[in-house]
């Protein structure tokens, strides 16, 4: 079998946390729950068997999120997310990321409001590679 460009997803999906986020004094005070997704897109190596040392580990994203969730009062969501975002960049192979956050409790009359973000790491050609493939999920 010829080596081929694959692609990886590996999704944290409903992540759910208590934080300190938003602008109203009493979300200042009190800590509310949020839920966050992330997806990432990973390039790998056809030729390397998917193991421990290969992957991206669940446990590591949610360790970390967890951390930058409840490192202080945050005021927007996209902050937030911006902040996750940025951790994502740090992984090997990532190409693209998309973090979206929730906050479930703040609209009476809606289940959740948020913000998603995607971001693309890399040259042009590879970002609408990235876009077509995220968009088509």
């Amino acid at each position: 079998m010829k080596p081929h460009h694959a692609l990886r997803r590996t999704i944290v999906e409903g992540l759910r946390l208590s934080c300190r986020i938003g602008i109203f004094p009493e979300e200042r005070i009190n800590p509310q729950p949020i839920e966050i997704d992330i997806e990432l897109l990973v390039s790998e190596d056809s030729n390397v068997q998917a193991e421990l040392s290969t992957v991206i580990r669940y446990d590591i994203i949610v360790d970390k999120v967890e951390a930058i969730a409840t490192s202080g009062h945050i005021d927007l969501v996209e902050t937030l997310a911006e902040r996750i975002l940025d951790y994502c960049e740090t992984f090997k192979g990532v190409l693209s990321a998309r973090v979206g956050v929730r906050k479930p409790n703040a609209i009476k009359n809606a289940n959740s409001v948020g913000v998603e973000l995607h971001r693309v790491y890399g040259d042009s050609l590879l970002k609408t590679a990235c876009f077509e493939i995220a968009s088509s999920a």
